[in-house]
C-alpha cells in the first residue's frame, strides 16, 4: 500500500471508524472510538454537554388540534402555564405592589401544603 493511502486510510479511522468497511481494531480485539463515536448518540459529546442538561423552566404536554385557535396560538395546560410564568408574575405583582413578599404571594397560589 502506499503512503498516501495509508494515511487516508488513517484519517477516515480517526473521523469514522468503519466508514470502508471492518472497523479497525486494537491488539486486544476492540474496536478504536473516533471522532463521530464520540460525538454522536446519547452518550456523546454533544448530548452530554448541550441537550442533555437540565433545565429551570420547561414542560412536557401532548401537542393536539384545538379547532378555536387560530395557527399562531397555542393553548398551555393551567399547572403548567403557572409553573412556567410564575417568576414573571410574581416580579410583576411585587413591582406593582400589590403583593408584598414572594413567599406570601407563593402561599396564596398554591396554598400552605406545598410551599417549603
Amino acid at each position: 500500500m502506499c503512503q498516501e493511502k495509508l494515511v487516508q486510510e488513517a484519517v477516515d479511522t480517526l473521523l469514522d471508524n468503519g466508514i470502508r468497511g471492518q472497523p479497525i481494531k486494537d491488539g486486544h480485539n476492540k474496536v478504536y472510538m473516533s471522532f463521530s463515536d464520540v460525538i454522536e448518540g446519547k452518550e456523546g459529546r454533544f448530548w452530554e454537554t448541550l441537550l442533555g442538561k437540565r433545565v429551570d423552566y420547561s414542560g412536557r404536554s401532548v401537542i393536539v388540534v384545538g379547532p378555536s385557535l387560530s395557527l399562531h396560538r397555542c393553548r398551555l395546560p393551567r399547572e403548567i402555564a403557572i409553573e412556567l410564568f410564575q417568576t414573571f408574575v410574581i416580579h410583576g405583582l411585587i413591582r406593582q405592589h400589590l403583593a408584598s413578599r414572594s413567599k406570601t404571594l407563593l402561599i396564596d397560589l398554591y396554598g400552605a401544603s406545598s410551599i417549603n
